[in-house]
């Protein structure tokens, strides 16, 4: 299947301006599409304002590629060091400084405890010990 690159310049345009460090709205509506895969479905969102022949084909694409993308952390374990790392780089002649413990309601502390179980059981991240 052939991919051309779908642009819209008023979309490249509003690239162009300065990044304001916030993560805002989508620049356009988005639709849901949703596929079952495996044990669940996985939800991925397009434009509204794709013509219809591009989003049946942008579709059609991802249906077809689905097993390439990293749907979630179990979709990349054991990624190589030499592709992505991440590191901090810390001067040793500096005092650490323990950050306040941040207080969540109790369903964004369970969605927390979730998420770092989710990215524990793929190895994803591991359980460092640091002194007091």
């Amino acid at each position: 299947m052939e991919v051309n690159a779908i642009r819209n310049d008023e979309e490249d345009n509003s690239l162009k301006e300065k990044d304001s460090g916030k993560r805002g709205d989508p620049h356009e509506e988005v639709e849901e599409i949703s596929f079952e895969q495996g044990k669940g479905n996985i939800t991925f969102r397009i434009g509204t304002r794709l013509g219809e022949e591009h989003r049946r084909r942008l579709i059609a694409l991802i249906r077809e590629y689905m097993d390439v993308f990293a749907w979630g952390p179990k979709d990349m374990p054991r990624i190589d060091p030499n592709i992505v790392v991440h590191k901090l780089y810390v001067d040793p002649t500096f005092q650490p400084i323990k950050q306040k413990k941040r207080l969540f309601n109790d369903e964004k502390n369970k969605a927390i405890k979730e998420e770092v179980q989710t990215l524990l059981k793929a190895n994803a991240i591991c359980e460092l010990k640091f002194p007091n």
